[in-house]
């Protein structure tokens, strides 16, 4: 009896949840077994640990990163984009509220905006292009760009409110680290499109 009483309370250990860097280790790994070298980035690796990581189950993973593979396929394409994972990945967790991106500062609007523009081709982007680029739309909108300090105020505001996400690469040559922004938990298109009609009205 007490083999078996033993044995039915191991049924109800939780397995804990991994964490996005397993998720995208787990994904990785996967790619290299079923992909072509090259077709498939470590920022959209990236993007997949960090959509999955939101149920915390690998299985999540490995579906993204499969159904990912076929959607590029589908589109005649040899190489997975960013994009195709955030589409697939709309039905999980949490997704961006519209009213969120009306409702920022404009020169936070024009962060955004010149972060969708660069990652709707792109699964990231670097801090430094993001600025340069945020330079480009202040030009486009007649107004004088932030200074640096507050380009990275509006930069973490941004993190904060989960519409994108940074890490510091490691694989950066020499002593500075570059740090990367990625938008995992939305359409850079849709959004883009949501803050040019905002911008219209400011």
């Amino acid at each position: 009896g007490a083999v078996l009483s033993r044995f039915g309370q191991s049924n109800h250990i939780r397995l804990e949840a991994y964490k996005e860097t397993a998720l995208t280790a787990i994904a990785t790994q996967r790619a290299e077994l079923s992909c072509h070298e090259g077709s498939i980035s470590d920022g959209v690796l990236r993007t997949i640990g960090q959509r999955s990581a939101e149920t915390g189950d690998a299985r999540v993973a490995i579906e993204l990163l499969e159904d990912s593979i076929k959607k590029a396929e589908q589109a005649g394409r040899d190489e997975v984009i960013a994009n195709d994972v955030r589409f697939l990945a709309k039905e999980i967790g949490r997704t961006v509220e519209p009213s969120i991106v009306v409702n920022l500062n404009k020169h936070a609007q024009m962060i955004l905006l010149a972060l969708c523009r660069r990652l709707r081709k792109e699964s990231e982007v670097t801090t430094g292009d993001a600025e340069k680029l945020y330079r480009v739309v202040c030009e486009e909108y007649e107004e004088d760009p932030r200074s640096h300090t507050t380009f990275w105020k509006h930069l973490k505001r941004l993190e904060d409110l989960e519409l994108i996400e940074s890490h510091i690469s490691s694989r950066s040559e020499g002593r500075g680290r570059t740090q990367h922004i990625s938008m995992p938990a939305a359409l850079p298109g849709a959004v883009e499109k949501r803050l040019e009609s905002a911008l219209k009205g400011k």
